[in-house]
């Protein structure tokens, strides 16, 4: 069950999201590589929340009261799903499925909201992204680079986005 705080650490309070009866299956198993909640780097007091088959979820004052944004987002979401925020930008995020076991019918896309989770986008070209993070903007940029370990094109490798994700250079190949 997720909890907040507003004093440092000294007391937690549980989260209550609208339209969920209850939260013991949020995050239900410690050993998947989730990241579920991301602080917005802009927008003072802003917190989004993947919560897994129902949606994202969004807070304006530090925890206290949520409000759903938008329903899920992709398939298979509840096991390695990660959402993160991006340094500078005031209700941009991106979301992946993160990494699946297992022979898959399905790849999953890599997906984008500018609108604070209301709307997202899949970003064209690019499926199945194990991880990803930001980095400072490139020369001549104002957006911070994007990576990626994932398939763009067919190819699976480590790619970087100077463009906010619209177009990819790899910048490593596996395995190496």
């Amino acid at each position: 069950e997720p909890y907040y705080t507003l004093n440092g650490g000294v007391t937690w309070n549980p989260i209550t999201l609208p339209g969920v009866s209850s939260s013991t299956n949020f995050d239900w198993a410690y050993y998947l590589d989730t990241r579920t909640v991301t602080a917005d780097r802009v927008l003072t007091n802003t917190f989004y929340l993947y919560d897994g088959g129902v949606g994202v979820f969004e807070t304006t004052d530090g925890g206290v009261t949520w409000t759903k944004e938008h329903g899920p987002i992709s398939g298979a979401d509840t096991f390695n799903s990660e959402i993160q925020s991006v340094p500078g930008e005031a209700g941009n995020l991106f979301f992946t499925v993160g990494p699946q076991s297992g022979p898959q019918p399905d790849h999953f896309g890599f997906y984008k909201s500018s609108d604070q989770g209301a709307t997202w986008t899949a970003v064209p070209n690019v499926l199945d992204v194990s991880c990803f993070g930001f980095g400072a903007a490139a020369p001549g940029q104002s957006y911070p680079s994007i990576y990626i370990v994932g398939w763009v094109n067919s190819v699976y490798g480590i790619w970087q986005s100077i463009n906010d994700a619209q177009s990819w250079t790899q910048i490593g190949t596996y395995p190496t």
